[in-house]
């Protein structure tokens, strides 16, 4: 009977240690009176993609910091950790965020605070930001507004994509295109596909035929350094996509 006892409290036990369910696209707004929390940050969107304890994806940062990559993403249990850096500036330079919170209920309760550049939203203190999952049609609209911006050239932001890791692809990168096995050949003819598709047609055309998956792909990939760096210039060739796309498959 003891046995019996002690493997039902080691079920349980496991069972409450398991990840809560972060995946999906979130809004979440300021808990505080009107006019005491981060005046540029009164609500945010987190586009959230998991793997087992790994967060990754997309913040939107009210109207400044704006969108920003996900980096350093963890989840253990129902708790969720991440920082996030967008690419508009200010006199105090680009903020870095830090995002921890947790998950019950379906209700998503986050505190942001900044860890670099004093001046950001949430410096001096840690503000409180509460909400839900968003619907499908919400969702796919912040996930288009990300990957306009994320995509568009250098010259629209001068901050964006990150000089430090965004030069222009150089004539030698394009030439050296990485070995791929089959199934990442496979993925990157698919990518290189729907990265020509999205800069040939546009936000509107694209959003008609393709949804959430293809977003989420899209958005990874100009996150990334080589994404960045396309993104750096305009009118890509076939040549040019192939490549950067290639890069990028491999170092997944």
């Amino acid at each position: 009977m003891k046995s019996i006892w002690v493997a039902a409290l080691l079920t349980a036990s496991s069972l409450g240690a398991a990840p809560a369910d972060f995946a999906g696209t979130w809004k979440v707004e300021y808990t505080g009176s009107p006019g005491t929390g981060p005046k540029t940050v009164g609500s945010m969107i987190l586009a959230l993609t998991v793997d087992g304890e790994h967060v990754s994806g997309v913040a939107h940062i009210g109207s400044w910091p704006g969108i920003a990559p996900i980096a350093n993403g963890t989840i253990q249990g129902d708790r969720i950790s991440f920082t996030a850096r967008g690419y508009l500036s200010s006199t105090t330079g680009i903020p870095m965020c830090l995002m921890e919170g947790t998950l019950s209920g379906g209700e998503l309760v986050i505190s942001l605070s900044t860890i670099e550049n004093p001046g950001g939203p949430g410096s001096g203190g840690v503000w409180m930001y509460r909400g839900g999952q968003m619907d499908g049609a919400a969702a796919k609209a912040a996930s288009m507004e990300a990957l306009a911006f994320l995509s568009r050239p250098r010259r629209a932001y001068p901050e964006f994509p990150d000089s430090n890791v965004a030069a222009p692809l150089t004539q030698q990168q394009l030439a050296a295109r990485p070995t791929l096995n089959d199934a990442q050949a496979e993925q990157a003819r698919s990518l290189a596909s729907l990265v020509t598709e999205w800069e040939k047609d546009g936000t509107r055309a694209f959003s008609e035929r393709h949804g959430g998956p293809e977003l989420d792909r899209l958005i990874a990939f100009y996150t990334s350094g080589v994404g960045q760096s396309l993104a750096a210039t305009a009118g890509h060739g076939a040549a040019e996509i192939q490549a950067a796309v290639a890069q990028f498959v491999a170092g997944m």
